[in-house]
């Protein structure tokens, strides 16, 4: 993907949030800015502002941020993206959004948030207003199999049925960097970032045994209707 032909390959860029590790200011710079349609979290479109960039949608944080997206030639399902909270539950950890893309047409649901804590650790967030379909997710992404473990079990409590949990391309969570000794403690007694590591944890759950693992690759379409 080139960053100066971005507008005519895609019809919105959406950027979850504003740390180094998912706002790449020299990519975007490379973008024209006066044509791509951006979709923002609350602190990244607080970023995007300060480059003038022109079409500009930015999701409040959750509960409550939400927009409504609709593909150029209006080909394509409508999508409708719900925001929730995501990391951070505690005063002294970066506060994130988690978000919800929803698919106006056949209903699916897929959950994300940058650090793979959706709806906070174990999606056990406490926040007031957490609309109900936050919960009942299709599918979950996640940068980190460690975090989709209490996640998907967290979602599983509430009824959630997920169909599978796509882990993204890459290696290591920015998160690892956070040297709080709590958070070392609290992850001490997980499982390893690894599939057959993961795999072995759906199959110990019966709520999530039918569940399926997709280890994402480098520019790998996925057609969510595949795992359905």
């Amino acid at each position: 993907v080139k960053p100066e032909t971005v507008h005519e390959d895609f019809d919105y860029v959406f950027l979850t949030s504003e740390e180094p590790e998912f706002f790449h200011r020299e990519t975007v710079n490379k973008m024209k800015l006066t044509k791509v349609k951006f979709v923002a979290s609350a602190k990244a479109g607080q970023e995007l502002t300060k480059m003038m960039v022109r079409n500009l949608a930015v999701l409040q944080n959750g509960p409550g941020g939400q927009c409504y997206l609709q593909s150029r030639d209006k080909s394509g399902a409508a999508i409708g993206i719900l925001s929730a909270p995501g990391a951070g539950g505690m005063p002294w950890e970066r506060q994130e959004q988690a978000f919800v893309f929803v698919n106006l047409e056949n209903g699916a649901a897929v959950a994300y948030e940058a650090f793979g804590q959706y709806l906070g650790k174990g999606a056990a967030s406490s926040k007031p207003g957490i609309p109900e379909e936050a919960y009942q997710v299709d599918y979950l992404i996640t940068p980190d199999l460690r975090e989709a473990a209490g996640v998907a079990s967290g979602l599983a409590e509430k009824g959630a049925k997920l169909k599978a949990v796509l882990r993204l391309p890459g290696e290591g969570n920015p998160l690892d960097e956070d040297v709080n000794p709590l958070t070392a403690l609290d992850r001490a007694f997980g499982i390893e970032d690894k599939a057959e590591d993961f795999q072995a944890f759906l199959k110990g759950e019966s709520s999530l045994a039918e569940t399926n693992l997709v280890m994402l690759k480098t520019d790998e379409a996925f057609d969510l209707n595949s795992s359905a």
